[in-house]
Formats: structure tokens, sequence, C-alpha cells
């Protein structure tokens, strides 16, 4: 017969042994969950950041630009990247009165840096059909 002691001891080594085996998803090894888009929107900044994988999104933000005056030249980077498919990905930057103010069609990998002296966009709209590839864009006020 066995004693209470190992009878405890037994059952404490199972759990243990349950709960250590469990595991959660692993951590993607680039940083970003896919399908989900890292933004970062400030007074003198906009970054749009997402890794997709087959996604159709539409993502519209308003900028939080303040303080900005005529005479700041604003400077824009895209970096698409790991483009896989046949669709195209669409970014619209629109002003105050929902005027087109720059747009992109992109249907490959692509790296473009400018510098405008324009309107200020006060919104940007990025839409994507089963797109695959990582988007990286970013305005900065300078």
């Amino acid at each position: 017969m066995m004693s209470n002691f190992w009878k405890i001891m037994r059952f404490s080594i199972v759990i243990f042994l349950f709960f250590y085996g469990c595991v959660g998803p692993p951590e993607p090894d680039h940083g970003l969950i896919e399908n989900k888009p890292v933004v970062v929107n400030n007074v003198s900044a906009f970054s749009f950041l997402m890794r997709n994988d087959r996604h159709t999104f539409e993502e519209e933000y308003n900028f939080n630009f303040s303080n900005i005056n005529s005479n700041k030249t604003l400077t824009s980077s895209l970096i698409i990247s790991e483009y896989v498919g046949k669709d195209t990905l669409f970014i619209n930057l629109y002003d105050g009165n929902d005027q087109s103010v720059y747009n992109y069609a992109i249907n490959g990998n692509y790296s473009k840096i400018d510098n405008h002296s324009l309107k200020i966009p006060h919104k940007i709209i990025f839409r994507g059909n089963n797109f695959s590839g990582i988007i990286n864009y970013s305005l900065i006020f300078q």
C-alpha cells in the first residue's frame, strides 16, 4: 500500500509536468503580429507598419498633426517588402476637404522617399485585397 506522502508527491509531479508542458503560441521572430498594424500618430509624425498574409483590409487614420505651418517640409517614406500576389495595394492621402493630396498604387516590392511642400494631409487610407507583404510607411514634418 502506498503512503499518503508518495500519493501527494506523484500527484504534484503530474500536475507540474502538465503545466510545464503547456506553451502558448510562438513569438514572431520578426516582432510583428500578422495582419495587425503598428501605428504611431503624434503631432509631427505618423508611422504605419504591418505584416500581412493574404489579408483584405481598409485602415483609415486621421493625422494628429498640430502647429504645422506651410513652411515645413513633409517627408514620406514608403517601403513594401516580401510582396507576394497579384493584387494592388492602395494608399491615399487626403486634405481637410477630402481632396486627394497623394496616391500610391503598388503591386510589387517598392521603396520611395519623397519631400513634399504641398497641402498638409489630414487623413490616410490603406486598402489591400488578399495582400501579402510588409508595409512600412512614415510621414514626418521637418
